[in-house]
Protein backbone atom coordinates (compact mmCIF):
# COMPACT_ATOMS: atom_id res chain seq x y z
CA UNK A 1 0.00 0.00 0.00
CA UNK A 2 2.78 2.32 0.65
CA UNK A 3 3.91 2.36 -3.37
CA UNK A 4 0.66 2.58 -4.18
CA UNK A 5 0.07 5.51 -2.12
CA UNK A 6 3.31 7.08 -2.97
CA UNK A 7 2.42 7.40 -6.51
CA UNK A 8 1.25 10.37 -7.93
CA UNK A 9 -2.17 10.53 -8.25
CA UNK A 10 -1.74 11.46 -12.28
CA UNK A 11 -0.51 7.90 -12.78
CA UNK A 12 -4.00 6.82 -11.51
CA UNK A 13 -5.97 9.24 -14.17
CA UNK A 14 -6.43 6.80 -16.87
CA UNK A 15 -6.66 3.68 -14.45
CA UNK A 16 -9.68 5.27 -12.86
CA UNK A 17 -11.57 7.28 -15.39
CA UNK A 18 -11.00 10.45 -14.07
CA UNK A 19 -8.22 13.60 -13.60
CA UNK A 20 -9.80 14.42 -10.58
CA UNK A 21 -7.26 14.05 -7.15
CA UNK A 22 -9.69 13.90 -5.22
CA UNK A 23 -11.26 10.38 -6.91
CA UNK A 24 -7.90 9.27 -6.85
CA UNK A 25 -7.32 9.56 -3.20
CA UNK A 26 -10.79 8.53 -2.27
CA UNK A 27 -10.18 4.75 -4.42
CA UNK A 28 -7.23 4.81 -3.27
CA UNK A 29 -8.33 5.60 0.30
CA UNK A 30 -11.56 3.21 -0.38
CA UNK A 31 -8.90 0.18 -1.25
CA UNK A 32 -7.12 0.30 2.08
CA UNK A 33 -10.16 0.70 4.25
CA UNK A 34 -11.29 -2.26 2.57
CA UNK A 35 -8.32 -4.24 2.87
CA UNK A 36 -7.34 -3.44 6.25
CA UNK A 37 -7.88 -6.88 7.87
CA UNK A 38 -6.26 -8.07 5.39
CA UNK A 39 -2.68 -6.45 7.19
CA UNK A 40 -3.72 -6.75 11.18
CA UNK A 41 -1.97 -10.32 12.52
CA UNK A 42 -0.21 -9.18 15.38
CA UNK A 43 -1.50 -8.76 18.99
CA UNK A 44 0.67 -5.81 19.61
CA UNK A 45 -1.49 -2.98 20.61
CA UNK A 46 0.21 -0.13 18.86
CA UNK A 47 -0.75 -2.20 15.83
CA UNK A 48 -4.16 -1.80 16.63
CA UNK A 49 -4.24 2.18 17.21
CA UNK A 50 -2.13 2.88 14.11
CA UNK A 51 -4.38 0.62 11.83
CA UNK A 52 -7.55 2.67 13.28
CA UNK A 53 -5.55 5.72 12.31
CA UNK A 54 -5.35 4.40 9.18
CA UNK A 55 -9.11 3.51 9.04
CA UNK A 56 -10.11 7.00 10.45
CA UNK A 57 -7.58 8.65 7.50
CA UNK A 58 -9.71 5.98 5.02
CA UNK A 59 -13.01 7.31 6.31
CA UNK A 60 -12.49 10.90 6.39
CA UNK A 61 -11.46 10.93 3.15
CA UNK A 62 -14.55 8.76 2.01
CA UNK A 63 -16.82 11.15 4.11
CA UNK A 64 -14.91 14.19 2.37
CA UNK A 65 -16.02 12.51 -1.21
CA UNK A 66 -19.38 11.76 -0.07
CA UNK A 67 -19.78 15.69 0.71
CA UNK A 68 -18.43 16.58 -2.83
CA UNK A 69 -21.11 14.76 -4.11
CA UNK A 70 -24.53 15.33 -1.43
CA UNK A 71 -25.80 17.66 -3.77
CA UNK A 72 -26.53 15.24 -6.95
CA UNK A 73 -28.08 12.87 -3.98
CA UNK A 74 -26.99 12.30 -0.46
CA UNK A 75 -27.86 8.74 -0.55
CA UNK A 76 -23.84 8.59 -1.66
CA UNK A 77 -24.25 6.40 -4.60
CA UNK A 78 -22.87 9.35 -6.63
CA UNK A 79 -19.24 8.92 -5.01
CA UNK A 80 -18.12 6.76 -7.73
CA UNK A 81 -20.56 8.12 -10.59
CA UNK A 82 -18.28 9.80 -12.99
CA UNK A 83 -21.35 10.75 -15.05
CA UNK A 84 -21.80 13.43 -12.26
CA UNK A 85 -17.99 14.65 -11.76
CA UNK A 86 -18.30 17.51 -13.54
CA UNK A 87 -20.96 18.35 -11.03
CA UNK A 88 -18.69 17.38 -8.27
CA UNK A 89 -17.56 20.00 -5.46
CA UNK A 90 -13.86 20.86 -5.28
CA UNK A 91 -11.70 18.30 -2.85
CA UNK A 92 -11.87 19.87 0.18
CA UNK A 93 -8.25 20.78 1.79
CA UNK A 94 -8.94 17.80 4.53
CA UNK A 95 -8.77 15.57 1.81
CA UNK A 96 -5.03 16.21 0.94
CA UNK A 97 -3.62 16.41 4.54
CA UNK A 98 -6.00 12.96 5.94
CA UNK A 99 -4.38 11.24 2.68
CA UNK A 100 -0.67 13.07 3.57
CA UNK A 101 -1.05 11.47 6.85
CA UNK A 102 -1.95 7.91 5.22
CA UNK A 103 1.31 7.98 3.24
CA UNK A 104 3.30 9.01 6.37
CA UNK A 105 1.63 6.63 8.48
CA UNK A 106 2.09 4.09 6.04
CA UNK A 107 5.96 4.77 5.83
CA UNK A 108 6.22 4.75 9.58
CA UNK A 109 4.47 1.42 9.61
CA UNK A 110 6.71 -0.19 6.93
CA UNK A 111 9.83 1.54 9.07
CA UNK A 112 8.68 -0.40 12.68
CA UNK A 113 7.69 -3.92 10.84
CA UNK A 114 9.44 -4.31 7.82
CA UNK A 115 12.88 -2.50 8.33
CA UNK A 116 12.96 -2.84 11.89
CA UNK A 117 12.87 0.47 12.92
CA UNK A 118 15.74 1.82 10.57
CA UNK A 119 14.80 4.39 8.21
CA UNK A 120 13.59 7.91 8.64
CA UNK A 121 9.94 8.45 9.88
CA UNK A 122 7.55 11.02 10.07
CA UNK A 123 6.58 10.18 13.91
CA UNK A 124 3.03 9.52 14.19
CA UNK A 125 3.31 5.96 14.36
CA UNK A 126 2.72 4.69 17.86
CA UNK A 127 5.09 2.18 17.15
CA UNK A 128 7.48 3.84 17.11
CA UNK A 129 6.90 6.00 20.04
CA UNK A 130 6.58 9.08 17.75
CA UNK A 131 6.01 12.60 18.40
CA UNK A 132 3.46 13.80 15.91
CA UNK A 133 1.04 11.42 16.64
CA UNK A 134 -0.85 13.67 19.05
CA UNK A 135 -0.66 15.92 16.11
CA UNK A 136 -2.08 13.36 13.66
CA UNK A 137 -4.77 12.11 16.03
CA UNK A 138 -5.88 15.74 16.37
CA UNK A 139 -6.50 15.95 13.23
CA UNK A 140 -8.21 13.27 13.17
CA UNK A 141 -10.46 14.43 15.35
CA UNK A 142 -10.92 18.00 14.49
CA UNK A 143 -9.72 18.08 10.99
CA UNK A 144 -6.96 20.12 11.18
Amino acid sequence: MLVEFNRPPEDSFEEFGIEDVGFVYYKKADELYRSMHVYINDKNESYDEDFANLRMLAAGISLNQFARTAHIENTGKEKTNLEYAKDWTSMPEETEKAFDYIKQLLNDIDIAIIKVGKGTTFGVSHLLNGGNVNKLESFISHGS
